[in-house]
């Protein structure tokens, strides 16, 4: 009766172990070919020099912001400036041909109040569509003049971010918009 008992728990197993894989009714198909048309991400159009070709600025001012490399560029208008608890910012936001825009933002991190900062943050960006062109650094020299009513920017090189290419070399003196510009 034993041999029985046990001879029946063993072929209970057997045909337990032998039910098929429920993974088997899964199918696996193959994935469509890059070639076939399905979703793939576009390629970014190389920079081109002429969308830095600007629209004429809105209102005249007193800076003389000076881009040359990929992306050439000469601005006078009085930028946006704003202290923010320990950061000081200055962007500049112009139009450039068809749905493009430029843009210049420099960050003065752990800002103290006008005077000389060796570690500022610079982009120079051109957005254009879905296309992205951008040059940064993040060893900026700068000075923030009395009552940050200017910025003067020494020789700056900017390095271009992947996929885009070159250097662009900006210069300047940057007058804010929030307050009224004086020459010292």
């Amino acid at each position: 009766m034993k041999t029985t008992r046990v001879f029946a728990i063993v072929a209970c197993l057997a045909l337990a172990a032998c039910e098929r894989d429920p993974a088997s009714n899964v199918k696996i198909i193959a994935r469509p070919s890059a070639a076939s048309g399905s979703q793939t991400t576009p390629i970014q159009p190389p920079f081109r020099p002429e969308q830095c070709v600007l629209a004429p600025e809105d209102t005249a001012g007193s800076s003389n912001l000076v881009a040359n490399g990929p992306c050439s560029f000469h601005h006078e208008g009085d930028l946006r400036c704003r202290r923010s608890i320990d950061d000081f910012y200055v962007a500049l936001l112009r139009k450039a041909p068809g749905e493009a825009t430029l843009a210049v933002y420099i960050n003065v991190e752990t800002y103290k109040g006008p005077g000389h900062y060796d570690n500022a943050q610079m982009f120079l960006t051109v957005q254009d569509g879905m296309s992205y062109y951008h040059w940064s650094s993040d060893s900026v020299r700068i000075t923030v003049g009395p009552r940050e009513q200017w910025v003067d920017l020494p020789t700056v090189h900017l390095e271009a971010e992947p996929p885009n290419t070159g250097t662009e070399v900006v210069t300047g003196k940057l007058w804010c918009k929030s307050v009224a510009p004086t020459r010292e």
